[in-house]
């Protein structure tokens, strides 16, 4: 049987209630926050993010040195394992894929006889869009599939991976973000309630319009559209608006007939990307294999 160690970090926003599972490790992101590194977990909570974000405080940078990732594959090694995969968000978004890669080429530098495999997956994406696919490999790595199948499954999964984003005010988005599509969003868009579909990188704008309807009643017939053809799994995510997120998942899952397979908190990077008013639906959508 093959033993596969997932590695991923905390840009995934994977839920609490799955955090103990053996299949995977999740690595803290260290933000600098007015020049001093803030570890995140452990320096502080979602809670304190959400209230740094409105503030003045300037944020440098966020990272995992390729020294934390040396480390977990050491760690792996010692463990017994065979293989190693680290499942990164959007490689154009964030430094952890290049981290990872750096840190995969000086352990096997350093470690010239080791038989490790290790394997770095971009995920194209951020938030639970990165968390179901470390869910499903993680799943796979269980039943002792091999690495080779995981990836081929991961990677298909990816092609299906969609995020819709609401962010409820543009004056929750920064201008700074490391997005390209969230700088324009903060620097171009007029109305006041800015909505986008993620996929594979990319960001198609779903206009919310003022009528009969709020923002809300759009924003959740967005989501119904998307998941009533082929029902396929989806979690939602929130910061600051934990009621309006969880109105969202009852009236889903009265629609639907399944509940989400998470109501998660994001993290200090999507909520820094989208803002802490943020609501975000993660979802396996239609696939876009060529």
């Amino acid at each position: 049987m093959n033993k596969t160690l997932i590695i991923t970090d905390t840009s995934s926003d994977i839920p609490i209630e799955y955090l103990e599972q053996d299949e995977f490790n999740v690595l803290s992101m260290i933000f600098n926050i007015n020049g001093k590194p803030f570890c995140e977990g452990v320096d502080f909570t979602h809670e304190n993010f959400y209230e740094i974000i409105p503030k003045r405080e300037v944020i440098s940078s966020f990272q995992i040195p390729a020294a934390i990732y040396i480390d977990r594959f050491r760690l792996a090694q010692k463990a017994g394992y065979e293989n190693v995969l680290v499942i990164t968000s959007d490689s154009q978004t964030s430094p952890m894929f290049s981290s990872a890669i750096e840190g995969r080429g000086m352990f096997l530098e350093q470690n010239p006889d080791s038989k490790l495999n290790i394997q770095v997956f971009d995920s194209m994406t951020y938030s639970m869009g990165t968390g179901l696919i470390v869910l499903e490999a993680a799943k796979l790595a269980k039943s002792g599939e091999s690495i080779d199948t995981i990836i081929s499954v991961i990677n298909d999964l990816a092609k299906s991976i969609q995020l819709i984003v609401n962010s409820f005010s543009i004056r929750n988005l920064r201008a700074d973000a490391p997005l390209d599509w969230i700088k324009k969003m903060a620097n171009e868009i007029t109305h006041p309630f800015p909505t986008f579909n993620i996929i594979e990188s990319d960001a198609i704008e779903l206009p919310i319009v003022k009528g009969d309807h709020t923002a809300f009643d759009q924003f959740f017939g967005y989501c119904y559209e998307a998941l009533i053809k082929n029902k396929p799994p989806y979690a939602i995510g929130y910061a600051m608006r934990a009621k309006e997120a969880r109105a969202i998942a009852i009236l889903l899952e009265e629609e639907l007939g399944y509940p989400p397979v998470a109501i998660y908190k994001v993290g200090a990077f999507s909520t820094y990307c989208a803002g802490r008013a943020a609501i975000t639906l993660a979802f396996v959508g239609d696939n876009r294999k060529e």
